[in-house]
C-alpha cells in the first residue's frame, strides 16, 4: 500500500492522537512519507468532514471500544485506506458486522501486525484475509 503512495503528498487524518499515534507519525516521516496532516474533530460526525473524508488514508487509533463505530461509519463515505490499531472489535456483534463487510471494502482496511510496534515498518494485515473466526474461546449456553 505504502509505495503506493509514495509518489507524492498524501493527506493523513489520525482518529485519535495519542502515543501510539505519535509512533506512527514518526514511522511515516523514518520511511520518507510526504504528508499532510489532516485535523478530526471528534465533536462532529465524521460525514461533516469533508476534508477528513476526501484523505487518501486515515488511521484509527483511538480508544479501543470506538474502532468498530469509526470502521463502520468510514466504510459508508470513505474510499480511502484505513489503518486500524488492534482491536477492531471489543464484541462478538461487533466481529460478525465486520466479518460481513463487502469483501471489496475490506481490502481497504488493514491492522499492524506487529504488536504495537509501529517501528516495525507498518507492518499490514488485510482484514479481506479474515475469512474465519474461531468461537472456541467463547462461554457456552447454559441449558436449563
Amino acid at each position: 500500500m505504502w509505495r503506493l503512495l509514495m509518489k507524492d503528498f498524501i493527506d493523513i487524518c489520525f482518529i485519535g492522537d495519542g502515543s501510539h499515534a505519535t509512533r506512527i507519525k514518526q514511522t511515516l516521516s523514518d520511511l520518507s512519507i510526504k504528508f499532510n496532516l489532516v485535523t478530526f474533530d471528534r465533536n462532529k460526525a465524521i460525514s461533516s468532514q469533508p476534508e477528513v473524508i476526501n484523505c487518501q488514508v486515515i488511521f484509527i487509533t483511538s480508544p479501543n471500544d470506538t474502532h468498530a463505530d469509526y470502521l463502520a461509519d468510514l466504510n459508508k463515505i470513505f474510499n480511502g485506506y484505513i489503518y486500524c490499531e488492534k482491536p477492531p472489535c471489543s464484541s462478538l456483534e461487533e466481529v460478525n458486522n465486520l466479518y460481513l463487510m463487502n469483501h471489496k471494502d475490506k481490502e481497504r482496511i488493514y491492522f499492524n501486525s506487529a504488536e504495537d510496534s509501529p517501528s516495525e515498518k507498518l507492518q499490514d494485515f488485510k482484514v479481506s484475509q479474515m475469512n474465519t473466526c474461531s468461537l472456541d474461546l467463547l462461554p457456552q449456553k447454559q441449558h436449563l
